[in-house]
This record gives C-alpha cells, structure tokens and sequence, in this order.
C-alpha cells in the first residue's frame, strides 16, 4: 500500500507539468544502461552499508504532442519486496538517476521504521570519483556525513 502512494506521488509530480504544457507522460521499463550501472557499482564501492541496487530500471519520459521526441525526466531503479520489505530491513527504499555531462546524481531514501530512516545523494564524476552526503536518524538522534569516496570530510551528530 505505502508503495503504491509513493509511486502515485511521483507519477502526480512528473506527469501534472506535462499536462499544463501539452505534453503526455511515457513511462518505460528496462534494464540499466552499462553506464547507469557501472556509475551505481562506483557508488556501491563506497556505500556498502546503506547503498542497494538492481539492474532494472523504470524510466519516466515526457512525450511532446504532436511530436515522437522523448524527454527524459526520471530514471527510479526497480526493487522487489520480500516479506512486506527491501533488503530484510526497508519499509521503503527507492533510487533515483540523473545522468549529464559533468557526471551522476544518484539520490536514494530509505525507511526501516521510526528508529532508522534517511536519504542520501551522491554525485559520481567522469573520473569515477564519488561525493555523497548522507543523513540518517534513529532513536539517538540524527547524523549528517560528507564523504569523498570512502575519506569522511564532514561528521555532523544531533541529539
């Protein structure tokens, strides 16, 4: 059920700009592309801890009207669910790619729970060099981190 509003709530947050602008929203699912993948083992390298991934892929493409050119407006990796969760842990966890010239965002958010849940966004360069600042929160209290690739640059705790 939680999974499905997520889903509704993004297909609500790309497809309501397409419509106002005529446009229709397409939406497509495949495998990584061996850059997406090569650039999400780079990140995994690097978080082995909170960082999960597939090879599939559902990708969210605006259509212009009237035109066949696609736009693409979100890459989610796809994960299935074991016994109600992701990874034995995860209530929900979701990955999302954006890929350009100057490298990759990965953005992913995870949720176990009231006693562990945050998010995290990595950027991955052209020369496979990984800059990802991660927020976590439990019981304790919450924790913000800066990495470049596995040397901490910033530790941050709050109670």
């Amino acid at each position: 059920m939680k999974s499905e509003r997520v889903l509704f709530s993004i297909f609500l947050a790309v497809w309501l700009p397409a419509i106002c602008h005529g446009a229709r929203l397409e939406i497509e699912e495949t495998e990584l592309s061996e850059s997406e993948l090569k650039d999400l083992q780079t990140l995994a390298k690097y978080d082995k801890e909170l960082f999960h991934y597939t090879n599939k892929a559902r990708r969210y493409y605006e259509v212009e009207d009237g035109s066949e050119s696609k736009f693409l407006k979100r890459t989610e990796v796809i994960f299935e669910m074991k016994d109600d969760y992701y990874f034995g842990e995860y209530v929900s966890y979701t990955v999302t790619i954006e890929s350009g010239n100057s490298g990759t965002i990965v953005s992913y958010r995870f949720y176990a729970g009231t006693s562990f849940f945050g998010d995290a966004v990595a950027m991955i360069t052209p020369l496979s060099d990984v800059i990802r600042t991660t927020r976590t929160c439990g019981t304790d209290g919450c924790a913000t981190d800066v990495y470049r690739n596995s040397e901490a640059i910033y530790k941050e705790q709050t109670h």
